[in-house]
């Protein structure tokens, strides 16, 4: 009789698990959904709005997604707690569960998938260059270097980044020293120091770095400039228009000669011409704005070129839309 009892009780406690598991289940998605559905998952209830990568409450929505995940093997929700696992920098265990929902045709686990492979191949990456940084490959210290500079792979990391650009600018290479020059010039991984930055170009400059010359041109015309630095600045942007072809260099050459000798505004014209011509964005920039920074010879140039009149005034309307058609046609 007891026997009989206990097996009714069993039951009866079997029945009720058979009603609450659905429920419970139901509950877990619903709340997974509500923590860490996909604003761009097409395949999410209508009901659900999606919550954005960086709004993802890890500790919430983890043990939920986990148990709906457990209970109902649904692509979508296997989708889900891989958004939660990859916000929470767990990307082997999220690029799995990417893989297992892509396999079953989430598409926007296939997008996840490849973000996290991505991922890990930066972080193999940064260890293969590692190790041949420290076997003092200069090639890899200043791949490293960019790494922890842009956090790709890698936390990001200024301090580290500098010191492998060192490393390698201490070893010869011309790439490492201008890198240099940036960071200090920018100013935006580290406090800006201009005369940092100028050492660095022209340390660069000196093992002929084409961009070196443009940048350190730059720098020597700030603040006050005296005959010196403007001489070595135009001799800097002459070498890299006239050697290296590059024309922004010519640009700003020539808008330095517009107000010189006649032979400079000679050559100032065909420099901002030839700027034109190539659809340089910053001329295109400068032409729009209300004080172009070109002197009248090389405005009324300009717009003999766009096919407009209107001389040596600024640039009206009609200047302005045969601009933005003469840009729109590839030289």
């Amino acid at each position: 009789m007891l026997s009989r009892l206990a097996l009714s009780a069993a039951a009866v406690l079997l029945a009720a698990a058979s009603f609450s598991l659905p429920a419970l289940a139901d509950d877990n998605v619903a709340v997974c959904d509500a923590l860490a559905s996909s604003p761009l998952d097409t395949a999410r209830p209508a009901d659900v709005t999606g919550v954005s990568f960086e709004e993802i409450d890890i500790a919430k929505a983890e043990p939920a997604c986990r148990a709906a995940w457990e209970a109902t093997s649904d692509p979508r929700i296997g989708f889900q707690l891989a958004r939660v696992l990859f916000q929470d920098n767990r990307i082997e265990e999220a690029n799995v569960l990417f893989g297992q929902a892509a396999a079953a045709g989430h598409v926007e686990a296939k997008i996840g998938m490849a973000q996290t492979m991505l991922e890990l191949a930066r972080a193999h990456a940064a260890a293969l260059l590692q190790e041949a940084a420290d076997a003092d490959s200069v090639n890899a210290a200043y791949n490293l270097a960019i790494m922890y500079a842009e956090g790709s792979g890698v936390e990001q990391d200024t301090a580290k980044a500098i010191a492998l650009y060192e490393k390698a600018a201490g070893q010869g290479d011309a790439w490492s020293l201008y890198n240099l020059g940036v960071i200090y010039d920018e100013g935006e991984l580290v406090l800006r120091d201009a005369a940092k930055a100028k050492s660095y170009y022209e340390q660069a400059v000196a093992k002929d770095h084409a961009w070196a010359r443009i940048n350190l041109g730059y720098v020597l015309l700030e603040g006050d400039v005296d005959a010196a630095e403007r001489e070595q600045a135009l001799a800097l942007f002459r070498t890299a228009t006239v050697d290296d072809g590059d024309v922004n260099a010519g640009l700003q050459l020539g808008i330095m000669l517009q107000d010189g000798s006649a032979a400079e505004q000679d050559e100032s014209e065909g420099l901002v011409l030839a700027a034109l011509k190539a659809r340089d964005a910053e001329l295109g920039r400068f032409l729009q704005l209300a004080e172009t920074g070109l002197s009248a010879r090389n405005l009324t140039a300009i717009k003999t070129e766009l096919g407009v009149t209107g001389g040596a005034e600024g640039m009206d309307e009609a200047a302005l839309a045969a601009l933005r058609s003469y840009y729109a046609t590839m030289p």
